[in-house]
């Protein structure tokens, strides 16, 4: 076993942690285009836990930057996009359900029904949540 590249990915997933926790601190007190650059970060890592990405309340700060910023089409793709990748995670779903997230991402879709890549984002999460219910 290599310990030392045992230990240097550990550290790198620590670093990681770390860096997800501030973003999603700095998710309550950003304007639309702060939350954009936010949502795009958390989109490009890669293994991202979702569990604890849920823990840490990113589906009750995802609605309200949705909600909050309706008509920010980029902001609305990009947490669709996040939202995509929480609802394949069976455990989020009834947890994002009872958020209203149906309700919000319809709302998107309504709002945006001329952009496509809303529209197919919207209909993954809306099938993923619609899958073997878990809650």
């Amino acid at each position: 076993m290599d310990y030392y590249m045992l230990g240097e990915s550990i550290i790198q997933r620590a670093r990681e942690v770390r860096r997800q926790e501030r973003l999603l601190d700095q998710m309550d007190s950003c304007n639309g285009e702060e939350l954009v650059a936010i949502l795009v970060s958390l989109n490009a890592v890669p293994d991202v836990d979702m569990n604890s990405l849920m823990d840490s309340g990113i589906g009750r700060k995802v609605r309200r930057g949705m909600n909050d910023n309706q008509q920010n089409q980029r902001l609305q793709l990009e947490s669709l996009r996040l939202l995509t990748t929480l609802t394949n995670s069976g455990g989020n779903r009834g947890r994002l359900m009872e958020l209203g997230f149906a309700e919000t991402v319809l709302k998107a879709m309504d709002d945006h029904y001329t952009n496509a890549d809303i529209q197919e984002y919207a209909c993954e999460v809306l099938s993923n949540l619609a899958a073997e219910r878990d809650f």
